[in-house]
């Protein structure tokens, strides 16, 4: 495993998980800032820090945290809840069941939105099943892009001192200058976290460049993932372990660069509904997902899943025929069943999965 003793080794990596972090500030409007990289002032940020492991919060602390941070997070647990949206409800409750059984779960999102929205879908859906009943352990498999940003209470405003007593009832550290942690908040949500530097199209490059240092890496906390998934055989509750499969956020397609490269090749494949025969304007394209997803969910139940909190109204959709990820084969059906969830909650909308990591997508939109 990677020690403190490589900082210098580390500094590329932590360099480009900080320029990762500041899109991520940018996009949250204020309420997240980027800590730049520096292990003597943030030694979290040390890539020997991957996982987490903590006591979560009671509900009853983490949903008015979660409240105040994202207003928007009654309006999705409230989506989740609608009668007419049978199909989530019986997901809900067959991931409960399956987990009475011992089985561990996999609730593979999308990336529809910024980090702050996957955390948001991932709670309510853990707090659902907890207010259910059911007895597990929480997971989430994040970036290690996380350990450069904070919240700043400051962007509260006059709701300042509100949100930090929410913040001290559920037992999360502020520090001096009025920042939290990423990490800090995640750890009373989640009990564990496993933070990972991502295999995404713009993280080429620098995966070439630092491959046994980054592979070395995300190895350990697969093997930590696979160990933890394990642990059920000795008695301790099964895992449910959350993550937006993409690496990246949905992106815009380029669609003159498609049209172009379509028409001389036919090399991208796309699934239409008939009413989507006319030619494309716009379309959102869901990330491809690496094949190193399937190293540490082969043993799992996996369900698809996708959401988005900035749109009028909010959505969380979950499909309600499990898969296991154990094969590309399986992350293609993992892509299409969050295609045909997003085409439910947005029939006027097209959204395609890039199965190929290929499609043309427009650069001012990319956010990792």
């Amino acid at each position: 495993m990677i020690t403190d003793y490589s900082e210098h080794l580390q500094r590329p990596i932590l360099e480009a998980l900080y320029k990762s972090a500041a899109k991520h500030a940018t996009l949250s409007n204020g309420l997240l800032v980027a800590l730049e990289p520096d292990l003597g002032l943030y030694p979290h940020q040390s890539l020997a820090k991957p996982i987490v492991k903590s006591e979560t919060a009671d509900v009853s602390h983490i949903i008015p945290l979660a409240s105040i941070i994202r207003p928007r997070y009654k309006d999705l647990s409230a989506s989740l809840a609608k009668a007419e949206d049978t199909e989530s409800r019986n997901a809900v409750e067959l991931m409960g069941t399956i987990m009475d059984s011992g089985q561990d779960v996999v609730l593979a999102f999308d990336h529809g939105e910024d980090v702050v929205t996957f955390i948001m879908n991932s709670l309510v859906v853990a707090n659902e099943l907890r207010a259910d009943g059911h007895l597990f352990r929480s997971a989430v498999l994040g970036s290690k892009m996380l350990d450069f940003l904070a919240l700043d209470l400051g962007s509260f405003g006059n709701f300042r001192e509100v949100a930090e007593k929410l913040m001290i009832d559920a037992g999360v550290t502020i520090e001096e200058n009025g920042l939290v942690y990423a990490r800090n908040i995640l750890a009373r949500a989640f009990e564990i976290q496993y933070l990972s530097i991502p295999n995404t199209q713009s993280t080429e490059e620098l995966r070439k460049r630092h491959e046994v240092m980054i592979k070395e890496y995300n190895q350990h906390i697969r093997r930590q993932i696979k160990g933890g998934f394990h642990q059920r055989l000795i008695r301790k509750p099964p895992i449910l372990l959350s993550m937006a499969a993409p690496g990246s956020i949905n992106k815009e397609l380029d669609v003159e660069e498609y049209a172009k490269f379509y028409q001389s090749s036919g090399m991208y494949y796309v699934v239409r509904t008939d009413a989507q025969e006319e030619d494309i304007v716009e379309a959102e394209v869901i990330g491809w997902i690496a094949p190193a997803v399937t190293t540490f969910t082969d043993t799992a139940v996996a369900f698809a899943a996708v959401a988005k909190m900035a749109t009028h109204p909010p959505f969380l959709r979950i499909d309600d025929s499990p898969l296991v990820l154990n094969d590309e084969a399986a992350l293609r059906r993992l892509g299409q069943k969050q295609v045909a969830l997003l085409n439910k909650a947005e029939p006027s909308r097209i959204h395609i999965y890039d199965a190929g990591g290929n499609l043309p997508l427009r650069k001012s939109t990319a956010v990792e």
